[in-house]
């Protein structure tokens, strides 16, 4: 378990006195942002000075995407709905049906009852997993969307591409 320790150290400015913004950790970027974040000497300074802070991930992507200059940004870009699936715990009751694993930060942690909300969810992503305590979920998920892929491919599929076809978590795939 890990966890954040309060500092008396106080944090150097950002690098380049980039304005620091925060929003959400989950996005949908293009190739060319993506390219930036991965050769702009801005990008990767503003990475390393992120390291010791406390999610960064919810300040990195929002930051950057702020830039004017950052190639295929879209800083007034806006998300019907939310991205991601997740189950809060002041929502059981209203928006789901509670969550079959557990509760961390009033987060649900899937749990293989959640599979199927999960599936049925619009949403890109999904938050929270923890493969440790429950593998099956994760593996779950991985077999039915490898399985989607396959069944909608357009070119011919190599056999190292599928999965064992017989398993002790076999799901039916309504694709």
């Amino acid at each position: 378990m890990s966890y954040v320790y309060p500092t008396k150290n106080i944090k150097v400015k950002p690098p380049y006195n980039l304005t620091i913004y925060f929003g959400s950790a989950y996005y949908i970027l293009t190739k060319e942002f993506v390219e930036f974040t991965l050769t702009d000497a801005r990008a990767k300074d503003l990475l390393e000075w992120s390291r010791d802070t406390y999610s960064p991930d919810e300040h990195y992507w929002v930051t950057l995407n702020r830039l004017n200059d950052a190639p295929g940004a879209t800083p007034n870009a806006d998300w019907e709905g939310n991205i991601r699936a997740i189950k809060w715990k002041d929502q059981e009751g209203t928006l789901h049906k509670g969550c079959k694993g557990h509760y961390i930060r009033d987060i649900c942690v899937y749990g293989l009852g959640d599979l199927q909300w999960i599936i049925e969810s619009p949403h890109l992503f999904a938050n929270k997993f923890e493969p440790a305590t429950y593998p099956l979920v994760m593996d779950c998920l991985e077999r039915r969307y490898r399985l989607k892929v396959l069944h909608q491919a357009e070119v011919p599929i190599d056999d190292h591409w599928r999965l064992q076809q017989e398993n002790y978590f076999n799901m039916k795939l309504n694709v």
